[in-house]
């Protein structure tokens, strides 16, 4: 039986403690988790990442909403701009979540947003869900005639 490929996550959150207890969560879960403290500090990353594999290795991104130092509508307003054939999956995480704060993330293409508290199996789902969303989006991208054929 072959080895499952870890799914490259990167959790960026400005609250030491609430990403360490999720980079914690995630990795006994088998996710290989990048951290970063801040939206520019993500991007840092994001950027290291494309130079050293061409591409984002990225399965997801989790980003805190409101950090110093660069937020996370901030950061997926980038991340969509910069490199929208990448399709990177996008959670938003936001301890106030308001009508206007969630219109904002779905023109900005946002995966999810996430109320926070939240357990952490209710974080796995909404990663699960954004990377089987986004590979389901991949393949119809890639082979149109096989998304619309009718299923017998």
């Amino acid at each position: 039986m072959g080895q499952q490929k870890k799914h490259n996550i990167l959790l960026v959150d400005d609250e030491g403690e609430l990403l360490e207890s999720l980079s914690f969560a995630l990795a006994k879960r088998g996710y290989n988790v990048i951290r970063a403290r801040s939206g520019n500090k993500a991007y840092q990353v994001i950027e290291e990442r494309r130079k050293k594999y061409g591409r984002t290795d990225l399965s997801v991104i989790v980003s805190d909403w409101m950090m110093p130092d660069g937020d996370g509508i901030g950061l997926l307003a980038t991340v969509r701009g910069k490199f929208p054939n990448e399709n990177i999956p996008f959670v938003l995480t936001s301890g106030v979540v308001t009508p206007e704060k969630l219109e904002s993330a779905i023109k900005l293409d946002a995966d999810a947003v996430l109320l926070k508290p939240f357990s952490i199996s209710s974080l796995i789902l909404k990663i699960e869900e954004a990377i089987r969303v986004r590979l389901k989006k991949d393949f119809e991208r890639a082979f149109p005639e096989k998304a619309a054929a009718p299923k017998k």
